[in-house]
């Protein structure tokens, strides 16, 4: 999970900041073991192919309108995330931590150091929270 979204933070350019508590909301984030066959079926559901990158894993961004998915072939988390991106994670998750919610994981950037957490709502909603701004996918 480490890498998990380093290369998204590396494409991020500046939307409006609306000040939420999480951030901008920058895509679903899902895991495949296929990553040619989930953007063909995204495909067959309108969804226009923004960007594929191979590095650190094969990974893609989908986009219809405003709503962006992106697509993570890698064995190094499973599932489906909600990912937040907000200028200030690291103050915000301090704040989450004293508010009690429960981390479930720190994410390091290459230097060590904390750019982003993960944690899960009450209804088992995977959410990740990450230093960076979303890229608007809109224009």
């Amino acid at each position: 999970m480490k890498t998990l979204f380093i290369m998204a933070l590396l494409m991020t350019s500046i939307i409006t900041y609306a000040g939420s508590p999480l951030g901008n909301l920058g895509e679903v984030s899902l895991q495949t073991d296929d990553i040619d066959s989930s953007i063909s079926y995204w495909k067959t559901l309108g969804f226009t192919l923004k960007l594929k990158e191979a590095d650190p894993y094969p990974w893609a961004i989908l986009v219809q309108g405003k709503a962006a998915i992106g697509l993570h072939e890698t064995n190094e988390w499973s599932g489906q995330y909600l990912t937040f991106f907000h200028p200030k994670a690291i103050e915000r998750i301090k704040e989450l931590e004293k508010d009690g919610v429960k981390i479930d994981h720190y994410i390091k950037g290459a230097d060590g150091k904390i750019i982003g957490v993960t944690f899960m709502s009450p209804e088992g909603q995977n959410i990740l929270l990450v230093t960076g701004v979303a890229q608007d996918h809109g224009k």
